[in-house]
Formats: structure tokens, sequence, C-alpha cells
């Protein structure tokens, strides 16, 4: 996974909501891990021509590139099918049932505090219906699950904020 060490406008709750997630994801699931990844950059050094870099910077966001296997998972390897579709659509079902989990808890935690929320309690409890939808896609490609998801939200898919374009990710893939 690649996250967005090295930006300028870097904040300690950013990094923190940021390693958590990983840390999450990877006992929630064999198919992720946080043993290899890419280099992180020095503080302030981090390519802002990222779509990941330059949306954590801009507007504060827990923003990540996760780079899935094509061949299989070296850690979890299926000797039969290596990496299929099925593994692609259950990654995708436990990074955002992970992400419910973490806004829940922030929501619960906020308003229990006194604390204005950092998300509403009505954008939670829309989010976590929608991230249950996840659990029942079986058929459509994690791509469609998210286009889906993007609909509901009322977000684009396809189209990128102004001044936020699709890059080249590291290793070859393009995020935006």
């Amino acid at each position: 996974m690649a996250g967005f060490e090295g930006i300028p406008n870097w904040t300690d709750r950013q990094g923190e909501l940021y390693y958590r997630f990983s840390r999450q994801l990877a006992e929630r699931t064999p198919d992720f891990q946080t043993r290899h990844g890419y280099g992180k950059a020095p503080p302030g050094r981090a390519n802002l021509s990222m779509s990941t870099n330059q949306l954590a910077n801009r507007f504060g966001a827990i923003a990540m590139t996760l780079e899935m296997p094509f061949k299989d998972n070296n850690d979890a390897p299926d000797p039969q099918r290596g990496w299929s579709p099925e593994r692609s659509r259950q990654l995708a079902r436990d990074c955002m049932t992970t992400l419910a989990g973490m806004i829940a808890t922030s929501a619960l935690r906020d308003g229990a505090s006194g604390a204005p929320p950092k998300v509403s309690t009505a954008g939670a409890r829309r989010f976590l219906k929608l991230a249950s939808s996840f659990k029942r896609i079986r058929e459509s490609p994690p791509t469609g699950a998210m286009k889906t998801a993007c609909r509901r939200l009322s977000l684009s898919a396809t189209a990128s904020p102004p001044g936020i374009s699709k890059t080249a990710s590291p290793a070859g893939g393009t995020s935006t």
C-alpha cells in the first residue's frame, strides 16, 4: 500500500488513521500485508503529482493506493487458482468493512465525548449501509461495485476534481 508520507501538510491525526486502517485490514484478511511496500518520502518531499499525495495534502484526506496482485499473494498462495476474481471482491469487501468500522467507531467516540463528530451520524449510517452492500456483491467486478458505491454517495467514479488528474502509480497502474 502506498500512503502519503512526506506530504508538506502531514498531520499526526492523518498518519494515525492511515496506519490504523493498514493494521486493521491486515488483521482482517491474509490477502493484505504491510511487510512489503513502497518507500516513504522524507518529510515535505512527497511527489504531489501522485493523486494519493495530492488528495492527502490538499484536502487532509486519508488517501492510499492499494496495488492488487495479479498472479497470487506470496504470503497466502492458492496453488490451484492463484489470485481470483472472488479474492479481489473479498479484498474490496474487507477494505470497505474496515473503513466502515473506523468511521462508525470515530462517530460514536466523538459523539460520546461531546466533541463535534468528524463524520456526521447520518453520513456514518449512510456509509455503513453502503459498506454492508459490498458484502452482497458476488458477481460484479470490483470496478462495477466501486462505480455503484460512488453513484450512491453522489460522487463521480470517472471524473477527477478540478486540479486533480489520473496519475501513474509506481507499480504501473493508475489512480485517481
